[in-house]
């Protein structure tokens, strides 16, 4: 996970889920993403975003959601380059469309000018405004634009919604699978590792939630601590280990 920024916002967000993270600000060895030391112990927080595994043939959902952001992001510095003013900006782009590399510039200048040439709110009271398929390309299927709060704030996102996939316990699984090279390297930095699963609903590229039954399973793996991170409510599960590496270190 590159970006520390966000990183840091979501262990600020488990902070408010668990009252056992020591207070201290840790320092970022990479790995693990956070390590919290004391004169006794030396804890280590890895962070995983989890994204839900592509169908077969399909596009990685991280892969479609990543251009997406990216093309917001753009139409974003468009948008401010032309004098537009500061703006919360939601993009819901249309699923039956793929979207390419290629399609990055045109895109995020279409989404520019429509929001430029809108008739906007000027103010986070005033009623919001909603581009619909007429004002925008059709990879795009509406924009819901609010005023800013202080006409200096700005922020434009693009939205993941649309269907909810279930994730099962043998999606949990790969993704500690995944993370276990990363667990031999943390382990030379504390005694105690946890691994935290974010399931963050306005980065993944699919909705996704956690079935009840993944919630209790036991997994197989070696780090002391397992966590399901939910950070838009906050919530966290602590997920179980089997027994055969309960023990484990």
């Amino acid at each position: 996970m590159p970006d520390k920024d966000r990183e840091r916002y979501y262990l600020s967000r488990l902070r408010e889920c668990l009252s056992d993270i020591p207070e201290s600000e840790p320092s970022e060895p990479e790995p693990p993403d956070f390590l919290f030391e004391s004169p006794d112990s030396r804890l280590g927080i890895e962070l995983t975003t989890f994204f839900y595994p592509p169908e077969p043939n399909k596009q990685p959902q991280q892969e479609i959601q990543s251009l997406r952001n990216y093309i917001t992001r753009r139409a974003k510095e468009m948008h401010a380059d032309a004098g537009g003013p500061a703006l919360y900006v939601t993009t819901f782009f249309n699923g039956n469309f793929p979207i390419w590399k290629k399609d990055i510039s045109r895109l995020a200048r279409c989404l520019a000018d429509a929001v430029f040439q809108a008739s906007v709110p000027t103010s986070v009271k005033d009623k919001a405004v909603t581009l619909g398929h007429a004002e925008l390309p059709q990879e795009i299927l509406n924009v819901r634009i609010h005023g800013s709060v202080d006409g200096i704030d700005n922020l434009w996102y693009a939205s993941s919604g649309g269907w909810v996939a279930s994730i099962g316990s043998d999606h949990v699984q790969q993704e500690i699978d995944r993370k276990r090279k990363k667990a031999v390297a943390a382990r030379r930095h504390c005694e105690e590792l946890w691994l935290v699963i974010v399931n963050d609903a306005f980065e993944k590229g699919a909705p996704a939630d956690l079935v009840d039954v993944a919630k209790t399973h036991a997994y197989s793996h070696e780090f002391d601590r397992l966590l399901w991170l939910e950070p838009h409510i906050p919530r966290v599960f602590d997920l179980c280990r089997t027994v055969s590496d309960s023990y484990a270190k």
